[in-house]
């Protein structure tokens, strides 16, 4: 039976958030439906599963995305470092109703304020009562059985869920939607279906001590058919000869392969992005205490980083300097008890 760290996304609307007080520090809380029994990722997740150890789910981190090691593989998030790097809450009241693994999350105001960024972002935006995507991570063990579930074939069973985490994805789509039972502000509602149609996937495997590991990140599905998951990098290699794809996919697949994979080219994108973030902040907190800008806090964070960029150049003192009549040099922002004649120049540069 194989060891498993697998994670699963759903789709999170926070239309009854509100604030409470936890070891005395503020906290949105927001309920949280987690995980819908089914087939997930071609495996079955029974309910049964779920409720074994619903409990054990209290408690455990909320961080910002899954955690990465630096060779781009999912780990746990229960380490100082990531704790303090990118954890922003926890969950509790963990419980299995039905077929359904619902619970609350619990965000630190102050750590999001703290970090800045996507994790204030994404509290504002559950405060408002928008969309945030999470994603939750547990160790199983891989039990090789295949059957059909309410219409789903699946080709093994997650044994032995043990909780790990349970992330949020500002700038991810879920694969498992709302309509499909998994979200915030769904308690007291039934859907028909049991299943997220979480199906595409990515793996990689690891040799550790003759065990074998895997590692699983959902990635977006649509509303169609589930897809089978292909390692973009074989694209070009697995097509048939007999498909005619269109040029521009076949171009695609090799400039992926060229650059990497998705995963490296997610890792620029990424990389780019938080740069453009922290000069975000940066560009944010100047203005805010710059007594010329007219505009507060909240006005400034909802601007764009052109913006920003052209607002601040806007403000910036220009310094010009002028030679005027009488021979006098005038700098723009000089007072007039400075104002220096071109002979008492010249004399000093004798």
């Amino acid at each position: 039976m194989d060891v498993r760290l697998t994670t699963h996304t759903a789709q999170m609307i926070a239309n009854r958030a509100e604030q409470r007080t936890l070891d005395g520090r503020a906290h949105l809380v927001a309920p949280m439906v987690a995980l819908v029994a089914g087939v997930v990722n071609g495996e079955l997740v029974t309910a049964d599963e779920l409720a074994a150890f619903a409990v054990a789910w209290n408690g455990r981190p909320v961080p910002l995305r899954h955690p990465q090691d630096s060779t781009g593989q999912y780990i746990s998030a229960n380490s100082p470092e990531v704790i303090e790097s990118s954890v922003i809450g926890q969950v509790f009241g963990m419980h299995v109703e039905g077929d359904r693994l619902l619970g609350e999350m619990w965000l630190d105001i102050e750590k999001c304020e703290r970090l800045g960024g996507d994790a204030l972002r994404t509290l504002q935006r559950l405060d408002a009562g928008g969309v945030v995507e999470v994603s939750t991570a547990y160790f199983c063990d891989f039990e090789p059985v295949e059957g059909v579930f309410n219409g789903k074939r699946y080709t093994a069973v997650q044994r032995n869920l043990r909780p790990d985490h349970v992330a949020l994805l500002p700038d991810e789509v879920g694969a498992c939607s709302v309509a499909d039972g998994c979200g915030v502000g769904r308690f007291n509602q039934t859907v028909g279906a049991a299943g997220c149609g979480c199906d595409k996937f990515r793996e990689a495997t690891v040799s550790e001590n003759k065990e074998k590991k895997v590692v699983k990140a959902n990635e977006e599905v649509g509303q169609g058919d589930a897809v089978e998951a292909v390692e973009i990098e074989g694209v070009a290699e697995s097509v048939d000869v007999g498909v005619a794809l269109p040029s521009e996919l076949l171009e695609l697949a090799t400039a992926l392969r060229e650059f990497g994979g998705v995963e490296a080219l997610m890792n620029v994108v990424r990389g780019i992005k938080a740069n453009q973030d922290h000069q975000r902040a940066q560009i944010v907190g100047r203005l805010a205490a710059n007594s010329r800008c007219a505009f507060d806090r909240t006005d400034l964070e909802a601007m764009t980083l052109d913006q920003l960029v052209k607002l601040e150049t806007s403000l910036t003192p220009v310094t010009a300097n002028y030679a005027g009549r009488n021979g006098a040099l005038l700098a723009a922002n000089v007072d007039a008890d400075r104002f220096v004649s071109f002979d008492q120049i010249a004399k000093k540069a004798n």
